[in-house]
C-alpha cells in the first residue's frame, strides 16, 4: 500500500471506520449507558468464566444502548475489514486472515445478542462464544503483524 494506490473511496472508508471507532470509544459521546464490563467482544484473552462474569455486569432491564452498541460494532465490522482487504488486495495471505478475524467478529456479536436475548449462559455457548473472541483478537494480531512485515519490506526496498 503506497500514498498514490489508495482511492477515493477508501479515504471516504478510513472516515467512516474512524468516526465508527470513535463513536465505539465514546459509547456514542457518552450517550449510552453502557457497562464496559459487560461486552464481551473488549475481553483480549477470553474464557468462559470471563465471559459469564462480563455478562453478570448486565443490568435486568433496557438493555437497549447494548443492542445499539453491537449494532455501531456490525457497522465498524462491514466497514473495517472490506477496508483492510482493499488495501492489501495484492496479498492473499492478508485477506484470508483478515477475513477470518472479521467473520469470527460477526459470530462474536451474534453470541453477544443472543445472550443479551436469551439471558442463557449455557457452558457449551460460552464456550464457543470464548473461543471466537480469542480467534477475531488472534486473527486480528496476527494482520497487524503481517501488515507490519510488509511496511518493513516496503521501506527496505525503497531504501
Amino acid at each position: 500500500m503506497d500514498r498514490k494506490s489508495v482511492s477515493k473511496e477508501q479515504y471516504l472508508m478510513m472516515a467512516v471506520v474512524s468516526i465508527l471507532y470513535t463513536f465505539m470509544l465514546t459509547k456514542l459521546f457518552f450517550t449510552l449507558d453502557i457497562d464496559s464490563r459487560a461486552l464481551i467482544d473488549v475481553i483480549f484473552y477470553s474464557t468462559p468464566d470471563k465471559i459469564l462474569k462480563a455478562l453478570s455486569f448486565l443490568p435486568n432491564t433496557h438493555l437497549g444502548p447494548y443492542y445499539m452498541q453491537v449494532l455501531i460494532d456490525s457497522f465498524f465490522i462491514v466497514s473495517f475489514y472490506p477496508l483492510l482487504i482493499s488495501l492489501f488486495l495484492q496479498s492473499p495471505t492478508i485477506i484470508t486472515v483478515v477475513t477470518i478475524s472479521g467473520l469470527a467478529d460477526i459470530i462474536e456479536n451474534g453470541f453477544s445478542l443472543y445472550f443479551f436475548s436469551n439471558r442463557i449462559f449455557d457452558q457449551h455457548l460460552l464456550t464457543i462464544g470464548s473461543l471466537v473472541t480469542n480467534i477475531k483478537f488472534l486473527f486480528l494480531l496476527i494482520t497487524l503483524l503481517l501488515i507490519g512485515i510488509k511496511l518493513v519490506n516496503n521501506l527496505r526496498k525503497k531504501g
